[in-house]
């Protein structure tokens, strides 16, 4: 966690879900629909309700549930360097948080 997120709201909500307290009762029925609504769209991609498209390339999503301050950029950027000393032209694709394509 960094220095940012140790004390405030954020904080004291992360540490109480990670440690088991009232916090966790309370957002529990949260993360259940979370969830769920988590599977049910697994479930539509197998189903094809949701269409996926090929790319032709290999796809390598650095990403997770949480905003900021979890080193996916530093990450990102470390992987770019191995695979481009190592010949391979890598490419990073990002709309950004909150983005929308245009155009």
């Amino acid at each position: 966690m960094s220095d940012r997120e140790e004390g405030g709201l954020r904080g004291r909500v992360l540490a109480g879900w990670r440690e088991g307290g009232a916090i966790r009762w309370a957002l529990a029925p949260a993360a259940m629909l979370f969830g769920l609504g988590a599977r049910a769209r697994g479930l539509a991609y197998r189903f094809g309700v949701f269409r996926t498209s090929k790319v032709g390339a290999p796809i390598v999503s650095i990403g997770n549930l949480t905003v900021g301050g979890t080193g996916k950029t530093p990450f990102a950027l470390w992987l770019v360097e191995r695979l481009t000393a190592r010949g391979v032209h890598p490419a990073i694709v990002t709309r950004g948080y909150g983005g929308v394509l245009k155009g």
